[in-house]
């Protein structure tokens, strides 16, 4: 009897069943335990090693990011000074140009004066 019903049931177990089935002791189970057990270990390990390698890149890529943050704020400085030092040259070359405009009018009515003189001699 207890053939038959091995081979019925046989086929239902699963294979991490180890209770009361022929050739499958409780040692073939704490055995088979062992392995799972190793294998989780064993990924457990390569995921801290790589947690591990990520937070080290991730430490550099942070380092890079305030070195980038540094050189940006000090081209923006840089470029803050020329835009300043570029406005206050062009108006102190406006301030040129408005005299030199002044000064040739000046010059234009000096002409027409000099020369309305000279036709009326």
């Amino acid at each position: 009897m207890v053939a038959i019903l091995t081979q019925i049931y046989e086929a239902e177990f699963l294979g991490f069943s180890y209770g009361f089935r022929p050739e499958r002791s409780q040692h073939d189970a704490l055995d088979a335990l062992a392995l799972v057990q190793a294998k989780a270990d064993m990924k457990v390990s390569k995921a801290v090693e790589r947690y591990k390698e990520a937070a080290l890149r991730l430490d550099d890529v942070q380092g890079e990011m305030e070195g980038l943050k540094r050189e940006s704020a000090e081209a923006i400085r840089k470029a803050d000074r020329a835009t300043r030092d570029a406005r206050e040259h062009a108006a102190g070359l406006a301030g040129q140009l408005e005299a030199l405009k002044a000064h040739n009018r000046e010059l234009m009515a000096a002409l027409k004066s000099g020369n309305a003189g000279k036709h009326g001699e």
